[in-house]
């Protein structure tokens, strides 16, 4: 048992406690780190999903906006969605460039200390480059 051990004063037990609390951060770390990119997936999959309902009719009015709303809520999003580019009020003509931008933040629960929640807010964008695929007169 003691060349297994070698040193009898302890120290080998604390240097096997700090590496297993090493451990377990990183092996906490993976099991935290990969939501975050399913959840990026999901918010530029609404968005393209968004931006393409939004050059077929041809309009950001109220049905796009309705239709964001029920998109985000399929995927779990919390998020605003905005448009830019080369549109006249609410209307996109055929073949005008516009921006879908969904932004929205995922928050990493770290912990509590002291009855208080530990976290960190990752802010996250998806754009998406589309046009017009109608022409409104």
């Amino acid at each position: 048992m003691r060349a297994v051990l070698g040193d009898q004063n302890g120290s080998v037990y604390l240097e096997l406690a700090v590496c297993i609390v090493i451990l377990f951060s990183v092996f906490a770390m993976l099991l935290t780190i990969p939501p975050i990119f399913v959840y990026k997936q999901n918010m530029d999959n609404a968005c393209r999903q968004i931006a393409t309902m939004a050059a077929e009719t041809g309009s950001v009015g109220t049905t796009v906006t309705t239709y964001a709303k029920d998109v985000c809520r399929e995927y779990n999003i919390v998020g605003d969605v905005s448009f830019s580019g080369q549109i006249d009020g609410e209307k996109i003509q055929l073949r005008n460039k516009f921006t879908t931008e969904l932004t929205s933040t995922y928050r990493i629960r770290i912990g509590n200390l002291l009855g208080k929640e530990i976290s960190i807010e990752v802010p996250l964008t998806s754009r998406v480059h589309s046009m017009g695929r109608r022409y409104l007169k």
